[in-house]
């Protein structure tokens, strides 16, 4: 075997071990360390041929850190699904002198409720975790039957147009 092929390989065994055991290092930062690149772009390369040589993934990456394992995030897509929050329950509400309402907001006493924001964000995402939700929803207040009818025709036309011209 020539030595520079056993070389290679001893330097892709210590890629591999120092990336396993530092699971905080980015392969950029472990390619500069084992290969002494002098500049980040050469070493994202490398890094990126290393990961596809020892056929190391994002996920698996991802999956060593702490924390950011799919089990860790589908906990706390459950934990954010019912979130609560602290509020106030006890506002007094009096007339003062010009006949407005005054609310007295000193209150000591909290409820717990539902955080719908968080909730519905949560849900949102799971959602489309799963595929049932597509990322982008298109809003329009403004849309009337003749804009929907004319867009509906203009499609059509486009498409007529297609079947027209001749392929080759």
């Amino acid at each position: 075997m020539p030595k520079k092929l056993l070389i290679r390989g001893l330097k892709l065994k210590r890629f591999q071990k120092i990336l396993l055991h530092n699971p905080l290092l980015s392969p950029t930062e472990v390619a500069m360390r084992v290969y002494n690149c002098k500049d980040r772009g050469v070493a994202r390369v490398i890094g990126s041929q290393c990961l596809t040589r020892l056929n190391i993934t994002l996920q698996d990456l991802l999956d060593r850190i702490p924390g950011m394992s799919d089990e860790d995030d589908m906990e706390h897509l459950v934990r954010l699904k019912n979130a609560k929050k602290q509020q106030s329950c006890d506002i007094y509400v009096t007339l003062g002198d010009d006949g407005k309402p005054k609310f007295n907001e000193n209150s000591n006493d909290f409820i717990e409720v539902d955080d719908n924001p968080v909730q519905l964000n949560a849900t949102r995402l799971s959602l489309q975790v799963k595929g049932h939700l597509k990322e982008k929803i298109e809003h329009s207040g403004s849309l009337t039957h003749d804009h929907f009818f004319n867009e509906i025709i203009r499609k059509a036309a486009e498409r007529r147009k297609k079947k027209e011209q001749p392929s080759g």
